[in-house]
């Protein structure tokens, strides 16, 4: 096994480098570890996690995080190589799927991730290609490029970058989104939920304590329903806009009355 301090330079080079031209997951080699790291008292968790699916459910635990990881790859030297990488700064421990990059030869490798964490963790998330979910956590920092998305029970507050890939969420604090492309559906919101971008797709929100702000939405439907403040819609490109029980005022573009 190569040393880590050779494998990376930086935390964010950490995360999964993979063959450009490889387009199928193609598993003729495959390799598991299930481990756990002790974190002692540190509630900020941050991951970075390449191709693969990934999921973290929080616990009621402290001082640990359960790391499961299943490596695989079409090529018997790359999956060698394959690894769950841990680190430790002054206010968080860090954990990032590797992917050696091989420059000869055409392979496919991924890392699917399970992680449990303490119900307590802040949780900072670099997530590249792949569906993800993530439960149960006190807060939530979320930047997804690829892959559908489904988040339940954030305590605090979400905030949420998202390229690509439906987006499923419920029961979560206050949430603050930018999103290009795929559809929104979330419901049971604690607290305002603010939508600063979305590109494309459709936006069901239901259920929004606080108050709900569109800032620029440039295509597909809204539909909105039981808000106990504000509704705002302040630019809005094609598609309907469609409200009801909304107990503050509602603030939408004039040709969308």
């Amino acid at each position: 096994m190569m040393d880590i301090k050779k494998k990376v330079t930086t935390f964010a080079m950490i995360a999964c480098l993979w063959a450009s031209n490889a387009m199928a997951w193609d598993c003729d080699e495959s390799r598991k570890i299930d481990k756990t790291l002790d974190i002692a008292e540190l509630q900020k968790i941050k991951v970075e996690a390449g191709a693969g699916e990934l999921s973290i459910k929080g616990v009621d635990v402290s001082g640990e995080i359960g790391i499961v990881a299943k490596f695989c790859a079409s090529d018997e030297e790359v999956l060698s190589k394959m690894d769950v990488v841990t680190k430790f700064e002054d206010d968080y421990a860090g954990v990032a799927t590797y992917i050696p990059k091989k420059w000869n030869g055409n392979y496919s490798a991924r890392i699917d991730l399970e992680l449990t964490v303490p119900n307590s963790t802040n949780l900072d998330v670099r997530d590249s290609s792949g569906d993800l979910q993530i439960k149960n956590v006190a807060s939530l920092k979320l930047v997804d490029s690829s892959g559908d998305l489904a988040v339940k029970n954030v305590f605090g507050q979400m905030e949420l970058t998202d390229s690509s890939g439906g987006i499923k969420l419920n029961k979560i604090g206050s949430v603050e989104l930018t999103d290009s492309s795929g559809d929104i559906d979330a419901k049971d919101i604690g607290g305002d939920f603010i939508v600063l971008v979305d590109s494309s797709g459709d936006m069901e929100i239901e259920s929004v304590e606080g108050n709900l702000l569109v800032k620029v939405d440039s295509s597909g439907s809204i539909y909105v329903d039981e808000v106990k403040g504000d509704f705002v819609v302040e630019k809005d490109g094609s598609g309907s806009i469609d409200y009801r029980d909304v107990d503050g005022e509602v603030s939408i573009p004039a040709r969308k009355r």
